[in-house]
């Protein structure tokens, strides 16, 4: 059996079994309730509560990997996730703002303040991060550090200026929720996902050489400027969809 396929082998149990729980993780969050599903309103509670819910906690959950993965193997570097580059951080504070100027009574518009947030934090961190034509990682890693000590205080100023009534919501929002998931944010998470994966899968033989270093790289012929704008780019947008409909949830 060639190297590849061996690999490919030994990949398989894990993968079923971790598949195995996922399955019964999404069974018992649509089982177990404070309402039980023999209830006369269990179709209404089934479809429009609780699947939504399960289903776009898997949809954040494997968005969250993705990214996670994406950005170490970018930056060779394990302690590399959305947060510590800031991504997340500027999600934060863009929904601080949000709420800050009352828009918070609007639907939709600070998850997608949110959304913004991410997105111009990623740019940010990629242009200070960027030497002549060159990106290097450990500058990646320094200027999300800096600009989420920034993004903190933009928080702390925005909520001290922010309503009493609008604190709770943007409270809930900053330690993460679910609460009053709809199968729109389900999709709003699930297709940036799929697509990413599918532009992931493009570079994934790019990535894998870019892990060994980019020297080593450039050598085989890879576009490592090009490959690290589209991973981070890619990486970005969906860590900034998943926050802009669950909030900040930790990276595990």
């Amino acid at each position: 059996m060639s190297a590849p396929a061996a690999h490919g082998a030994s990949l398989l149990r894990p993968v079923l079994l971790l598949a195995l729980l996922l399955g019964a993780a999404i069974a018992l969050g649509i089982l177990i309730g404070d309402v039980p599903l023999d209830h006369e309103l269990a179709r209404t509670i089934l479809l429009r509560l609780r699947l939504p819910r399960v289903l776009l906690a898997a949809a954040v959950g494997a968005t969250l990997a993705v990214a996670g993965v994406t950005f170490q193997t970018l930056l060779r570097n394990p302690l590399a996730d959305p947060f510590t580059l800031g991504v997340s951080g500027g999600a934060a504070a863009g929904a601080a703002i949000a709420t800050a100027l009352r828009f918070a009574r609007f639907p939709g518009v600070v998850p997608l303040v949110a959304f913004l947030g991410a997105i111009g934090a990623t740019a940010a961190v990629f242009l200070l991060a960027r030497r002549r034509d060159h990106t290097d990682p450990t500058r990646l890693l320094i200027s999300g550090l800096v600009l989420n000590a920034f993004f903190s205080a933009i928080i702390l100023i925005s909520f001290s200026l922010s309503r009493q009534a609008d604190l709770t919501a943007a409270l809930r929002w900053m330690m993460g929720t679910l609460f009053g998931a709809t199968w729109t944010q389900v999709a709003l998470v699930t297709i940036p996902l799929v697509a990413a994966m599918l532009v992931l899968v493009f570079i994934a033989n790019d990535l894998r050489l870019l892990a060994f270093g980019e020297e080593d790289a450039k050598a085989r012929g890879v576009d490592v400027e090009r490959v690290k704008l589209l991973g981070f780019g890619t990486a970005s947008i969906i860590t900034g969809a998943a926050v802009a409909v669950s909030g900040i949830i930790g990276f595990v």
